[in-house]
């Protein structure tokens, strides 16, 4: 129900009927997410989905042509963008820091490394809004290990 106006129209429009794609508004999105798995379809849910993070092999392999690249700053709900370019650029061995970039009202990895912040109920940054941080213990490590570091805006 918290979908921006705007998102959905877009998404409305981009509707392919060939596919049987369909959206469905719940007030608890998750809850019906697994009933809908149960009954046998697919869930492109990005911060649970094994196989999301290889879907930003090209875009670490294009920003790896970037002259002198040191750092990448990603605004990350789940971090899956992340956890993919960072993985990427590990297998390309290539030393980019990968930060994170969460809000105040929404820092699930971001939190781990940058203190100096007060909570927030809300943000204008609507598609941050993980706050469960499914893949938060993979990347925390990964970043220790130095492949980059959080911040909280």
């Amino acid at each position: 129900r918290k979908i921006d106006a705007e998102k959905l129209a877009d998404l409305k429009r981009e509707i392919n009927n060939d596919f049987n794609i369909s959206i469905n508004i719940s007030d608890r999105p998750i809850q019906a997410l697994h009933i809908a798995e149960r009954n046998g379809n697919w869930s492109l849910r990005q911060s649970t989905d094994p196989h999301a993070p290889s879907g930003y092999d090209s875009l670490a392999e294009e920003l790896s042509t970037t002259d002198n690249l040191e750092a990448v700053y990603v605004g990350a709900s789940s971090g899956t963008t992340a956890l993919g370019l960072i993985n990427t650029f590990a297998r390309m061995n290539k030393d980019v820091k990968v930060n994170i970039v969460q809000t105040e009202a929404c820092h699930s990895i971001a939190d781990e490394f940058d203190k100096d912040f007060q909570d927030k109920p809300s943000s204008i940054a609507g598609a941050i809004v993980d706050k469960v941080g499914h893949r938060r213990n993979e990347i925390i490590e990964k970043m220790e290990k130095g492949a980059g570091s959080g911040f909280v805006v």
